[in-house]
C-alpha cells in the first residue's frame, strides 16, 4: 500500500510522531495517572458458559428483537434445587417463559455436572396452565458443547419416552428419541443493542438454525427461514447484561 503525504503537512510530522509516542507511552504506563490499563480480553469458551444460572434463587430476564418489528421476552428461574422427578432426586427444577402472542413455557429438570455441561432428565413444555408434553430422557441427555473445540462437530442422542397431553389424542408415554447435530463455529465479538459480547456460535445442523451464547445465554438466534431474534436488554440475578 503507498501513502502519499500533503507536503505542507509533512513539515509537521517530526512533531506529531513524538506526540503520538509519548501518548502510548502513557497509555501502556495507565494513562500516566494511578489507574492501570485493563489487560485485553482474550476470547475464551469459558465467557461462553456459566452454571451460575442454575444456583439457588438464581433467574434472569431477556428482551429480544424478532425480525426488527415485535419484542419477545423469556424469563428465566431456578423454582428449586433439591426437586424430584420420576424417582430422580436431587434435580434442580428451572423454568424457562416466554411471552410472545402467547404465553409458553419450559419446565427442566436437570443436574450440572461441570462448568457448561448439563444432565437432563425431563422436560415438561406447557402454553399457560395446559401442558403439551412431558419428555422423560433414560439416561439423561448431556448436553456437553463446553468440551469442543471451534470448528468441532458432535452430534448429541437422548432417548426415553414422550407423552402428549393431557388432552386428546393423548396416548401415554411413547418411545422417543432426539438428536442434536452441533458446529461449535467460532468465538467472535457480537454487537447487539445490548452491547458487545464474546460469544460462542453454534450451529444446530439438523434444524439449520444459529445461536450465540454469552454466559449460558442466547444473545442472538437465526432460523433458516431468515427470521431472527436479536437481545435488546437483560439482566442476570438483577444485574443489567452489559457488553465487554
Amino acid at each position: 500500500m503507498t501513502i502519499e503525504i500533503n507536503r505542507s503537512y509533512s513539515s509537521r510530522l517530526p512533531a506529531m510522531i513524538m506526540a503520538a509516542a509519548s501518548l502510548l507511552v502513557l497509555t501502556a504506563c495507565g494513562d500516566g495517572g494511578s489507574g492501570e490499563t485493563p489487560p485485553p480480553l482474550v476470547l475464551t469458551k469459558d465467557i461462553c458458559f456459566d452454571n451460575s444460572i442454575y444456583a439457588e434463587n438464581a433467574k434472569y430476564s431477556l428482551k429480544y428483537l424478532e425480525n426488527d418489528s415485535r419484542t419477545i421476552e423469556t424469563t428465566g428461574e431456578v423454582r428449586s434445587t433439591n426437586s424430584s422427578y420420576a424417582g430422580v432426586t436431587n434435580l434442580i427444577e428451572f423454568q424457562e417463559v416466554t411471552y410472545n402472542t402467547t404465553v409458553s413455557g419450559v419446565t427442566r429438570y436437570l443436574k450440572p455436572l461441570a462448568p457448561g455441561i448439563v444432565a437432563q432428565y425431563a422436560t415438561v413444555a406447557a402454553q399457560g396452565a395446559l401442558t403439551l408434553t412431558t419428555t422423560r430422557y433414560s439416561p439423561p441427555l448431556e448436553d456437553r458443547r463446553a468440551e469442543m473445540s471451534p470448528g468441532e462437530t458432535r452430534t448429541f442422542i437422548g432417548t426415553g419416552t414422550r407423552e402428549v397431553g393431557p388432552l386428546p389424542p393423548n396416548t401415554g408415554p411413547q418411545p422417543y428419541r432426539r438428536q442434536d447435530t452441533i458446529k461449535f463455529v467460532t468465538i467472535e465479538r457480537i454487537t447487539t443493542p445490548a452491547g458487545t459480547f464474546p460469544a460462542c456460535k453454534f450451529e444446530y445442523l439438523d434444524s439449520q438454525t444459529s445461536e450465540w451464547w454469552y454466559r449460558s445465554l442466547v444473545i442472538r438466534r437465526t432460523l433458516a427461514d431468515g427470521s431472527k431474534r436479536v437481545l435488546q436488554s437483560g439482566e442476570l440475578n438483577g444485574v443489567a447484561i452489559k457488553d465487554l
